[in-house]
Formats: C-alpha cells, structure tokens, sequence
C-alpha cells in the first residue's frame, strides 16, 4: 500500500529536503495496516537544460500499473531557475525489497534506492507547472499504440498566456515523454486537471483518454462571485514519444456555487467550519458493461449563496454528471446533500467487481462540523 502527501519536514531539512513525502506499508500480517514500513521524500530531478537540482515540492498524486506491477508519482518540482513536474516510477519488487526499500525513514540516498526512475514532465524556465495527475494505460506495451504509457495531465501557468492545462504522454519505463501539448483551447484560467482512460481503449482508441478540468471565472458585480465551467476533453494516443492529438474542450456544467478558490485562511477557498484550502476541484472515472462505456464525474459545490463576499461555502455537497456517449451529453444528480459538509469527493472503477466507488469527507453526526469522516453514499467510517 503506497499513500503520499505534502510534507513539511522537507523544508526543515528532513527527508532529503524533499516536501514530497510517501509512505509505504508491505506487511500484510500487521495488525495495525494504517502504519507504514518506510517513509521518505522523493528524490531530487536534475532539470536537463539548467543542470538545477530540483526538490520535491509536494501536490503528489499515485497510479498503480498492476500489468506491469509498478508505481508511479508524479509532484511538483519549482526551481530559482526552472520548473517541471517529476515523475518516478518504482516495482513493486523494489518497494517491497528491505535491501532496496529499508524499514524506517529514508533519507536522500535511500529515497532514490527506492525510486530509481524517473523523467521531467514539461520542463520550463519560464512559467510554472502545477497540480499534476496522471493515468497508465494498463495494455501490454507493443500491442497497440500507447499501450502502456503513461499520461500527464497539470496546469501551466504561463507569464503571458495565463493558467492552461497540459497533457503529456511517456514510455512506460519513463525513458522518453512526449512534449506537453495545452488541451484547455481558450480557457486561460484553469486548474484542477484530472486523467483517466477509457476501458474500451484497445477497441475504440479515438477519444480514449480523458481529462476533466475548471475554468474560473467571475460573475457580475458586486461581489463577482467565481463560476467554474468545468470542461471535459478527449484524446487519442499517438504513442510516446509522440503527444496524443485531442479535442476541444466541452463543458460539463457552469457551477455557479463553488466551494471558492479565493479567499480563504491560506490564500485559498474555504469551509466556513474548516480553515484549510479547498476549492472545487471535478474528478471522472469510466465503468464498462454490455450496454457501453459510462463515464461519472463528481465535484464538491456549495448548497448555498456563498458568503463574506464569495471567499466562504457555508455547506458543502458532492454531486455527479453522467454520460453515456463520451461526454457528449450529460445526466446530472446528486451524490449527499445532506446535513453538514461534504467534499474531497474521489471517484474509481473497481473492475473485479465493475463498481462505481465514491469516497469523500462528511461532517456528518456533528453539529459543530469539524469532526471529519470517510464517507461513499451508503455509509460513513469514523468516529
């Protein structure tokens, strides 16, 4: 089991002075599966055209490759002189190797014993590029084009062109990556990029791989109260290193009650009973039967007029959109509305069983709306 968060002991020179933490637990028979065997930050990336060692910077994000039992994390990478996102790759041989992989908290040098690969993903000296996803094509590599790579969604925020989405596409051993080609069209404010892969990829490759992003914008005066448009884009492999050819972006929906970007206790959106940075942010799976290829999409919004002139969601709710036809029209309904806040929804496909799976956090059973718990719309766990 591999889990990875933002970790603040990589600015206070722990962890290799990396901020990118991962945590593994590998012993099935512990009575306690919550604790990690080992734990470290992820190793540094020497940027190819500066030569600048570029540390971890957090926002990481994992996939799992179970046809090739391999790990990748991708996080952000913010240098004095450039920026990218990394993206390593690890077996699960090595993770679950003691030699490789020691008990404990690692430091720089265990850390790339443990994470021996890795590539920059839209290296840049002018801009920069952030909150990265990614997804892996799960066919056997040479049995079609793309099978096997893996896909690089983020934003880059360019100096002069605003906040654009990007995809890129790498080799499954991360030896080569395409260049990163912007899929947002227009949009010059977005953010919050999210990857996935169809599974009817080996017979209907056109349009296989999907992103889901926002737009923000503003509504009228006096409060300019942010709307997230948020769009849908499909791509077709090429295979890397060649970038995938995709297509316009089509909206979803205009969420006109967000959860904020702005504002907020740390510069970001907020819960009116929880200080920390949240903002809407949309995330998509895909699910096949005899009928075709669904795909959900789940988001946090507010159940009501946002407050303090738009910087506060008083009551937060996670609804979905639906399609049957790749995103070309939409159902739409409702995940929990009910008391109390909902958000961070999470959506995936278990495809032994060919579930939709929906977690997210609830407030729920307290009136004060801090107490937090793990949540799918049957049952809540927690206390």
């Amino acid at each position: 089991m591999v889990g990875a968060a933002n970790d603040f002991r990589g600015f206070f020179g722990g962890l290799g002075d990396s901020a990118t933490g991962y945590y593994v637990h590998r012993n099935g028979a512990d009575a306690n599966p919550c604790t990690p065997e080992f734990e470290g930050g992820l190793p540094q990336i020497i940027d190819r055209a500066t030569g600048e060692a570029l540390m971890g910077g957090g926002d990481p994000v994992i996939e799992a490759d179970p046809t090739r039992s391999a790990i990748y994390m991708a996080d952000i990478r913010i240098g004095q002189q450039s920026s990218t996102i990394g993206l390593f790759r690890a077996t699960a041989a090595n993770l679950n190797s003691p030699t490789a992989c020691p008990n404990g908290t690692h430091n720089a040098s265990s850390a790339k014993t443990c994470w021996p690969t890795s590539v920059e993903v839209n290296p840049v000296q002018a801009g920069l590029n952030l909150t990265p996803h990614i997804a892996v094509d799960s066919r056997i590599t040479g049995s079609a084009v793309g099978a096997g790579d893996v896909y690089v969604s983020g934003t880059f925020v360019s100096p002069l062109s605003g906040a654009l989405i990007f995809i890129a596409a790498c080799k499954n051993d991360l030896s080569a990556c395409s260049p990163a080609v912007i899929i947002s069209g227009s949009d010059s404010a977005t953010d919050s990029s999210h990857v996935r892969i169809r599974p009817d990829i080996a017979t209907k490759a056109n349009g296989s791989v999907t992103v889901t992003y926002v737009n923000i914008g503003e509504g009228p005066p006096p409060d300019f109260l942010q709307i997230f448009d948020i769009k849908y884009v499909t791509c077709t492999p090429a295979g890397a290193p060649a970038a995938p050819t995709c297509s316009s972006p089509k909206l979803i929906t205009s969420e006109t009650q967000p959860v904020p970007s702005k504002g907020g206790a740390l510069g970001g959106g907020n819960l009116a009973a929880a200080q920390f940075m949240i903002a809407t942010f949309p995330k998509h799976d895909h699910r096949q039967d005899q009928n075709g290829v669904e795909t959900y999409v789940v988001w946090d919004r507010c159940q009501v007029a946002l407050a303090q002139g738009g910087d506060v969601c008083p009551d937060a709710d996670v609804i979905l959109a639906a399609s049957k036809d790749n995103g070309q029209t939409w159902q739409f309904g409702n995940v929990d509305v009910s008391a109390g806040d909902q958000y961070f929804p999470w959506v995936v496909t278990d495809t032994s069983t060919n579930i939709i799976n929906i977690a997210y956090y609830s407030t729920v059973g307290d009136k004060m709306n801090h107490r937090v718990r793990s949540c799918s719309p049957k049952f809540c766990l927690g206390l």
